[in-house]
């Protein structure tokens, strides 16, 4: 999906502790246009019936302070 857009530097699939997914993940292109490629046009995209959900990270952001922004931004809690 990601790699249609340019180079990926990295690509982590956090799991849960029984081995499934926990439903996010972290993409880094090589550079920043392809990233902005990427952003651009996958973010009204829908995946396995599930609304992807992008944003920036930033160096100094924890995992737990940017799933809280994004919550923020979704206009909730946790729907697990």
């Amino acid at each position: 999906l990601f790699s249609a857009f340019g180079v990926l530097k990295t690509l982590r699939v956090p799991k849960k502790f029984d081995g499934s997914h926990r439903g996010f993940a972290f993409v880094e292109f090589v550079s920043k246009a392809e990233a902005a490629k990427a952003m651009e046009a996958l973010q009204s995209t829908h995946l396995y019936g599930r609304k992807l959900v992008l944003g920036y990270a930033k160096k100094e952001e924890s995992v737990e302070a940017m799933r809280a922004k994004l919550q923020s931004q979704q206009g909730g809690g946790s729907k697990r």
